[in-house]
């Protein structure tokens, strides 16, 4: 459960962390620290720590398949470990870091988790749905002429997509954005833009106090029902004539309440 924890929650640090490649090319030199070794990569440098009995994670202790120790003279691909996967465990967000393929990341994801729950039966493709959705937000670095969007927000990347592939062929700018990898407890809050939708059974005080600086609003005919509920004029009124109307909304037209 710790790992599930760790790849649908996605903190930004995990206990026993991997070292990872964050370029490709060709391990010139190998050296030792006191707490563990620096790799060079191209000369870039990377440091592989000890494990927490003091062992050096550069050389395999149990069974793993498919991971060769680094040496001088071999040939790496960023996003490769350089540490014992035995003993050590992949951050999704260290793996973006270095290979920059949110795809690559969701696919490691997925793996993962399928081969966790594969014993119960758990298909691969309900895994997928669940990792799509936890990679499917952007940071809007330029809004292009994408109107009602400003730099710095998050916006669901299939939305993006589909707007930067309508604005191409308008010969308009488009978007310029990042993918971000953001938990399953807080990926609702990211990609709703409904202040009163996002109320649930946590973060109410920061929801509450974000709207209020940010003049947020509400859809009371959206898609959620939240704000609906929370109102209430409509509910139990039914689209016929000679239907009851409270004093309150005597003389407004329906989609004014």
């Amino acid at each position: 459960f710790d790992r599930v924890q760790q790849l649908t929650l996605l903190s930004k640090k995990i206990p026993d962390a991997a070292s990872l490649a964050m370029t490709s090319g060709t391990i010139t030199k190998i050296e030792p620290e006191r707490t563990g070794h620096n790799v060079y990569v191209n000369g870039v440098k990377h440091f592989v720590p000890f494990d927490r009995m003091g062992r050096s994670l550069l050389s395999p202790v149990g069974t793993v398949g498919g991971w060769s120790a680094p040496r001088v003279g071999m040939k790496i691909e960023a996003g490769d470990p350089l540490s014992d996967p035995t003993r050590s465990r992949i951050n999704p967000h260290d793996l973006y870091r270095a290979t920059k393929n949110i795809e690559k990341v969701q696919n490691y994801m997925a793996s993962e988790l399928h081969g966790i729950f594969k014993p119960e039966g758990v298909r691969r493709q309900h895994v997928e749905t669940v990792v799509r959705a936890l990679g499917n937000v952007s940071r809007v670095k330029n809004p292009g002429d994408v109107e009602g969007v400003l730099k710095g927000e998050f916006q669901p990347t299939s939305e993006l997509r589909a707007i930067n592939r309508r604005l191409a062929k308008e010969g308009r700018r488009p978007a310029d954005y990042a993918p971000v990898l953001k938990g399953i407890d807080v990926m609702p809050l990211v990609v709703q833009e409904d202040w009163m939708a996002k109320l649930n059974h946590e973060r109410l005080t920061k929801t509450l106090t974000d709207a209020a600086a940010e003049g947020s609003v509400s859809d009371l005919h959206g898609l959620n029902p939240t704000p609906g509920m929370a109102y209430g004029a409509e509910f139990g009124l039914p689209k016929k004539k000679g239907m009851f109307v409270p004093p309150h909304l005597a003389g407004l037209e329906s989609w004014r309440y």
